[in-house]
């Protein structure tokens, strides 16, 4: 994208006039404490959305993406941006790390980040390398001495069939 490139005196068309891309960019922006909180649209998931237009055709990009391009450069391939903050709305470009995407992920609060941090299943047995079942079919880490026990209910069940 050509406008990536831009210095931050360069200029955009918006509404029909042209105006400095970093102008626009903090316009939508307000500064709470040490978070620039992005108040202009929002993506589902929280996140800011930047839209411009490249030739005749409206385009849209992550509004912490385009702030930080703007103000400080290229991301990183390969890497994604982590809000060290926790806030998703906030664009300010100090608050992000270049992590892989793998990384990023686990350090979130999905279901698979949190199951991986655990470090105990359910009935208090340590989950240890050398301890632990991981079954590819169904994607799913159990507890070695859980397995074990029920293996064993399951095998005697059968015996007294």
């Amino acid at each position: 994208m050509a406008w990536i490139k831009m210095a931050c005196c360069d200029t955009i068309q918006c509404m029909g006039k042209k105006i400095p891309l970093i102008d626009r960019l903090m316009s939508k922006i307000e500064l709470v404490d040490d978070c620039w909180i992005w108040k202009s649209s929002i993506n589902w998931g929280g996140y800011g959305i930047f839209t411009y237009r490249e030739g005749d055709k409206q385009k849209s990009m992550m509004a912490h993406r385009a702030v930080y391009k703007t103000l400080v450069g290229e991301i990183p391939k390969g890497l994604t941006m982590d809000h060290r903050c926790d806030n998703k709305s906030c664009v300010n470009p100090m608050h992000f790390e270049f992590e892989t995407l793998g990384f990023n992920l686990l350090r979130g609060n999905s279901f698979s980040a949190i199951n991986a941090r655990k470090t105990h299943c359910p009935y208090g047995h340590e989950y240890r390398i050398e301890q632990s079942k991981y079954f590819k079919s169904i994607k799913q880490r159990r507890c070695h001495i859980c397995h074990a026990l029920s293996e064993k209910r399951r095998r005697i069940a059968l015996s007294h069939g």
